[in-house]
């Protein structure tokens, strides 16, 4: 039996093997150590966590300082909000524990509803999502740098599991789920949206569930999203103006949302990090930045928009008579939430502030697709191949990085040498899981 092909037993091993490693980097007296190792350059560098703490206690500690917004804060109003309520470390880190905790569970609900509450651990081929999360060296790191992507993490896994939900509401809380990844982390509600839409789209719903007729499902798709539409701007404009009235001290909300989420897309504040933006935006002649920006952020939209066409042309076949078998029709469904899956991969590569634990978690989201969009083996290929060059950047980070900063022995062109393999790893995960899920939807329609 292979790693992640597990049975309960095996996943409640997992799981307690993932809580006692929590316990121990979290709760345990070695303060000096946890402080020094996510306070390292090399850990906050990889996993985007540049003044965690402090941007996390902005609204706690400095409601009445006129100062409280800088260029480094790049914590959004809604991320505020949820880590705002606590004081001191200990708060947040108990809160990324929680969030984290709360994602697992979150997984394992996903990987059950794209499975349609089928017993997942019937089949020898089944996967454990919850407790490969748990274990995951890059989601511990991610963790112990007190990362605040934990909340990009749960917002994407709702905006998923409210997404496939067949009640009436679905398009209102999918509307409302993504609102909020948008204020948390614009990029990856970006990325996602067309792929969500053509969900809808593609899943129109007919008054009479024993109806075949494709012309009833086409309308009643397209209902459903411009329904969706209307639902994520009518959100995004509710909770931008409950952070103005509530959250944003001193009525600067549209300095924080400038320099937390636009600033992403246009060079400013870039810092060294895995990414290959900072690197190239620090040669560019400024004559060349209008290209600069196409490269990057038109780029990453238009892969995102390519994927949703074609794999909702997939999922355009399940509402005719030639989809015959229910495993059929269920792979079709999902197929454009899975290129949502695969768009973040994509939007990872091009973002202006990439992590390795967002990384490891798009690819663990693969894992959740096992059976439905994916087969079993193609989908623990995606994970531990993603797991494996994750490190590997993380190994070459550290030793470049104290080439370049520490021991002056080197220069940033090392540690462009991580960038680079940061980027041809997303090149060659994103490869294999369009093809793997391509290849199993045509052995599915044949």
């Amino acid at each position: 039996m292979s790693l992640v092909s597990l049975n309960p037993p095996n996943e409640r091993k997992l799981a307690l093997i993932g809580l006692l490693i929590r316990i121990v980097l979290f709760y345990l007296p070695t303060e000096g150590l946890r402080d020094s190792v996510s306070k390292s350059f090399t850990l906050t560098t990889a996993f985007d966590s540049n003044l965690h703490v402090k941007e996390f206690l902005y609204l706690k500690r400095n409601k009445n300082n006129d100062s409280v917004i800088t260029n480094a804060s790049r914590v959004s109003p809604i991320t505020g909000v949820i880590f705002g309520v606590f004081y001191g470390d200990n708060g947040s880190r108990s809160a990324c524990f929680v969030i984290d905790l709360v994602t697992a569970l979150m997984l394992r609900a996903l990987h059950l509803r794209l499975v349609r509450g089928k017993n997942v651990h019937e089949n020898e081929e089944n996967v454990s999502v919850f407790g490969f999360y748990l274990v995951h060296p890059m989601i511990l790191m991610s963790l112990l740098s007190h990362s605040q992507r934990c909340a990009e993490f749960l917002s994407i896994v709702m905006v998923f599991y409210v997404a496939l939900d067949e009640g009436k509401r679905a398009e209102m809380m999918t509307g409302v789920a993504l609102a909020a990844l948008t204020l948390i982390y614009a990029p990856a509600a970006i990325a996602m949206f067309p792929g969500v839409l053509a969900h809808f789209l593609c899943n129109g719903e007919s008054k009479n569930d024993s109806s075949n007729d494709s012309s009833s499902l086409i309308v009643s798709g397209r209902k459903r999203g411009v329904q969706f539409v209307m639902q994520y701007f009518f959100a995004l404009a509710t909770l931008v103006n409950v952070a103005d009235r509530y959250v944003v001290p001193n009525d600067s909300l549209r300095t924080w949302l400038r320099i937390a989420i636009f600033d992403r897309f246009t060079g400013k504040e870039l810092q060294p990090n895995v990414g290959l933006q900072w690197y190239v935006y620090s040669l560019v002649w400024k004559r060349f930045l209008s290209w600069y920006y196409v490269a990057f952020q038109g780029c990453s939209i238009a892969c995102t928009i390519a994927l949703a066409i074609r794999f909702s042309s997939s999922s355009s076949a399940s509402s005719s008579p030639s989809s015959k078998t229910a495993k059929n029709r269920e792979a079709q469904r999902v197929a454009p939430l899975f290129s949502s899956c695969v768009a973040l991969f994509s939007t990872i590569a091009l973002s202006s502030h990439p992590s390795l634990g967002e990384f490891a978690f798009v690819s663990l989201l693969c894992l959740a697709f096992a059976n439905v969009s994916l087969t079993s083996k193609n989908a623990q290929k995606i994970v531990l191949d993603g797991a494996m060059i994750a490190i590997a950047i993380f190994g070459l980070s550290f030793v470049t990085l104290r080439a370049w900063l520490e021991t002056r022995t080197g220069n940033p062109n090392y540690f462009f040498a991580v960038t680079l393999m940061f980027a041809l790893g997303q090149v060659y995960i994103v490869y294999h899981a369009i093809n793997f899920a391509l290849l199993a939807l045509k052995k599915k329609e044949s």
